[in-house]
């Protein structure tokens, strides 16, 4: 089984928004995820506060 949840269960259920996330939360999330499996979930502002390229 892989160390982190999958992306849908790490984004939806953890936590309402992405700027209620600590830096270093928002951090973790790039590092757990794919850039591909953030684009998929996230909103084009979402992936800005991420520092994902949309």
């Amino acid at each position: 089984m892989s160390q982190y949840a999958p992306i849908t269960d790490a984004m939806c259920h953890c936590f309402e928004s992405i700027d209620e996330l600590s830096a270093e939360e928002r951090d973790e999330i790039v590092a757990s995820h794919t850039e591909d499996e953030l684009r998929a979930e996230c909103t084009p502002e979402e992936l800005k506060t991420l520092g994902v390229a949309a």
